[in-house]
C-alpha cells in the first residue's frame, strides 16, 4: 500500500472558511440563479423545510421564466444579493440547477459575499457559483439536496432520511467527521493517501470555469466529479478540457461520484467506463483515486463541504472531513 500523502498547496487550503452554521429554527433564503421552475415541487421543498423547523424566506423573482432561465439576469442576481445582505437569512438554499448560474458570475458583488459568509446549498448548475465563490471569496459551501428539485427536498416522496442528515452534518453544527457515503463503501481505483481542500462538482461546469477568472487553484487539491445524461464522448471532452488547463496534472487525488445515464447500458454511444476513462486522462498511476461515492443527480447521497479540507485514504476507502473553524 502507497502511504505517502500528499499535502495541499495553494491559496484554497489557506483561505477557505466555514459560514456559521444554520441554526435550529433558522431562516432559510430560497433563490433560483438557474433554470425555472416547477411550482408542485417548489411547495413541497418549502413545505418540508417548514416542518423541520425553519423559516423560509422566498426569493423576489423566484417564480419568474424567461425561457430556459429563472428569470433575467438581472432579476436573479438581485435575488442572490438579496438574501445576502438580509440580515434575517441565515442560510441561502438554492431551489433547482438547470442552466445560467454562471451568466451570473461578472455582476456577483464578491464583498458582499466576503463580508457576510452564509451556507450556500446547491449543486449540479450551482457548481458554477460555488467553486466561485471558493475562489473569490475563499468560503465554503456544500454540495447537497435542493429545494425543488426531484432529488431533494421538492421530491415527491419526500427525501431521503440519509440525505438530510449528511446536508445537517455539514450545514449545521458539527465537528470533523468521515464523509458518508449512503448504500455501500468506496472502491479502491489506485491506492494511497492524500489530504487537500474538496474541490469539484458537476463535471461540466467545473470544465467550463476551467481557465476562467472565477476557477479556484486545484493545486494539491482532491478533485471530485459526477455528471448526468452526458455521453461518454462529452465525458471524455470535459475530462480533456480540465488536462488541458493543466488541472489534472495539479491535483493531489480523485473522487468519482455519480455518472447517471452516461454510460452503457442507459447510454447507447459506446465507451469505456467512467473509471477506466478517467485514469487514461489523469495519466498518473501514483495518485489515489476512488470511485463510488454516492454523490449526484441521485435521490440518496451524500453532500460535499466545497473546499473544506479533507484526508483521503484511497486505499481503505475512507474520506475525512476537517471541519475549519467557522467565520465570525
Amino acid at each position: 500500500m502507497d502511504d505517502r500523502v500528499r499535502g495541499a498547496g495553494g491559496r484554497v487550503s489557506a483561505n477557505a472558511l466555514w459560514p456559521p452554521p444554520l441554526p435550529p429554527g433558522g431562516t432559510v433564503g430560497v433563490i433560483a440563479p438557474a433554470g425555472p421552475l416547477r411550482s408542485e415541487q417548489l411547495a413541497r421543498g418549502v413545505r418540508a423545510l417548514r416542518e423541520r423547523g425553519y423559516r423560509v424566506l422566498l426569493g423576489r423573482h423566484l417564480r419568474h421564466k424567461n425561457h430556459y432561465l429563472s428569470g433575467t439576469d438581472a432579476e436573479r442576481l438581485e435575488d442572490l444579493h438579496a438574501m445576502w445582505a438580509d440580515p434575517r437569512v441565515d442560510a441561502v438554499w438554492c431551489a433547482r440547477g438547470g442552466y445560467g448560474t454562471m451568466r451570473l458570475l461578472p455582476g456577483v458583488d464578491w464583498e458582499l459575499i466576503r463580508r457576510r459568509p452564509l451556507p450556500l446549498i446547491g449543486y449540479s448548475d450551482i457548481t458554477a457559483l460555488q467553486l466561485a465563490m471558493l475562489s473569490r471569496a475563499g468560503l465554503v459551501t456544500f454540495s447537497g439536496p435542493m429545494v425543488a428539485s426531484g432529488h431533494g427536498f421538492g421530491r415527491a416522496g419526500g427525501i431521503d432520511s440519509e440525505t438530510e442528515a449528511g446536508v445537517t452534518q455539514w450545514v449545521g453544527n458539527g465537528t470533523d467527521g468521515e464523509l458518508r457515503n449512503p448504500g455501500g463503501g468506496l472502491v479502491t481505483l489506485q491506492p494511497g493517501r492524500c489530504a487537500g481542500p474538496l474541490v469539484g462538482g458537476n463535471l461540466t461546469l467545473t470544465a467550463a470555469l476551467a481557465g476562467t477568472a472565477y476557477a479556484p487553484d486545484f493545486t494539491g487539491a482532491i478533485l471530485f466529479i459526477e455528471d448526468v445524461s452526458e455521453t461518454p464522448l462529452r465525458v471524455d471532452r470535459y475530462l480533456t478540457a480540465l488536462k488541458l488547463h493543466g488541472i489534472l496534472d495539479q491535483v493531489a487525488g480523485v473522487i468519482l461520484g455519480d455518472f447517471s445515464d452516461c454510460f452503457p447500458p442507459v447510454c447507447e454511444e459506446v465507451g469505456p467506463p467512467v473509471e477506466e476513462l478517467v485514469l487514461e486522462r489523469l495519466g498518473r498511476p501514483d495518485v489515489p483515486a476512488v470511485s463510488g461515492l454516492a454523490y449526484g443527480h441521485i435521490g440518496r447521497r451524500c453532500t460535499v463541504p466545497v473546499g473544506a479540507r479533507a484526508e483521503m485514504d484511497a486505499s481503505a476507502g475512507r474520506i475525512l472531513v476537517r471541519r475549519g473553524q467557522p467565520a465570525a
